[in-house]
This record gives structure tokens, sequence and C-alpha cells, in this order.
């Protein structure tokens, strides 16, 4: 799965970014910038780059969920030195919440361009003949903040309500009118999916039921989902 998510605060992006990875993978790294990720004392979380890499080596544990928080002042840094750390590994969903931090709509960090060139990479093998399959899962608040190449490459797109006339026209570029159309009432907790079907039909569908896909990201600080 490549996949966007865009939505404004409080409509569910970052929750929904975490099911779909957790739907498709066993270890999920969260990029999280913006500390939206609380998931608890059983959970991981480092804020170092030596600790990571140390997490990746560890043969004896589970790698399973972990949360990555960047420094603020070295983001773009550090991303690069996530992803070079995951490239070789395989298996692994990377969600990359405000992933604005490493692009924008003229703007791409190199790092990010080489995920999204390559994911998914279901059926590629790495340099010791392991098959490799990778999604990568970004949430933005815009559409119109998307760098042209994560939209073109994108296997799936979500939206939550869009309001802003600059990005319903981005959408309308992109899906046509009627998919615009939907997005301006959608209801809170309400995200529209769109995807191209491998024989090039553009499709949407709407996910009404909200408890099918909302996770509880809060439970370190006791909050409710966000």
């Amino acid at each position: 799965m490549n996949a966007l998510i865009f939505g404004k605060r409080r409509q569910g992006k970052s929750t929904l970014a975490l099911r779909l990875a957790l739907i498709h993978h066993h270890t999920v790294v969260i990029f999280d910038p913006n500390n939206q990720y609380e998931l608890g004392a059983g959970v991981p979380m480092y804020s170092s780059i030596p600790q990571f890499e140390a997490w990746l080596q560890d043969e004896e544990i589970d790698h399973g969920l972990i949360v990555y928080r960047p420094d603020v002042r070295s983001i773009e840094t550090e991303f690069e030195d996530v992803v070079d750390l995951l490239w070789e590994k395989g298996h692994y969903a990377l969600v990359v919440d405000e992933s604005t931090y490493v692009q924008g709509f003229n703007r791409i960090h190199p790092s990010l361009e080489r995920l999204v060139r390559q994911a998914p990479r279901d059926g590629a093998r790495n340099a010791e003949g392991a098959v490799i399959d990778v999604s990568v899962i970004q949430t933005l608040h815009r559409p119109a903040d998307a760098h042209s190449l994560c939209r073109a490459l994108a296997s799936d797109m979500f939206y939550f309500q869009v309001s802003l006339p600059r990005d319903l026209q981005a959408v309308e570029d992109q899906w046509g009118e009627e998919v615009a159309e939907e997005l301006t009432d959608l209801p809170r907790w309400v995200t529209l999916h769109a995807w191209q079907s491998l024989d090039g039909k553009e499709c949407y569908s709407i996910w009404t039921d909200p408890s099918v896909w909302k996770l509880d990201i809060n439970a370190g600080r006791g909050a409710s989902t966000s």
C-alpha cells in the first residue's frame, strides 16, 4: 500500500493511518514529528537514531509497533536516517504523520521520493534474497500540499471533509467533479476512499462506519481517540 490520507485536525487521519498499517503489516514504524501517538507503555517510543537502530538489530525482540519522534530541529535528517535503516529490512509499514515536514506542492525529500517510487515493494527481494513487502502511509492536512509525485504514485487516497477551493480543485483535477462534491459535506469520522483499479478505472467508496477503523492512539495520555 502506498497511501495518502488528508484531513483537518481531529477528523481521524492519524488513527486511520495506524489501522491501515496494522491491517497490512506486523512491523509498523510511526514517524511522529508532532507527537500525535501516545500508545502506552507496551509500545516503544524512541527519539534518537542509535536507539532505533538498536531496536531494529535486536533479534531477541518482537518487531511490532514502534513510534519514532524526531527532534524538531532535525526532522528531515532523522527521516533520512530512519528510511536508510529500514530500507533493507522488508515486511513493514512506515506511517509518516504530518508528512508536509518532508514534502510540499513543489518539493519532496529525496528519501520520501525513494520510498514512494518503490512502495509497495511486494515481491521485490533485498540483498539477502528475502522478499520485501513495504507500505508507506502518509497523513497531510490539505490535498493541495501533496507533491505531484506522491499523488501520482499513490495506490490509495483517503479524504476527510475538504472545504477550501484550492484543495477541492486538486481533488477534482485527479478524481473528477463528483468526488470533489462528495467531500464538502462529509461528517466527522467519515472518509472517502479513492483508488484506481488495475485496468485504469477510477473508483471511490465512502466509509460511513468509523467503528471499523477507529483506534485509541492516545492510550498513554488517558485521552480519547483523535
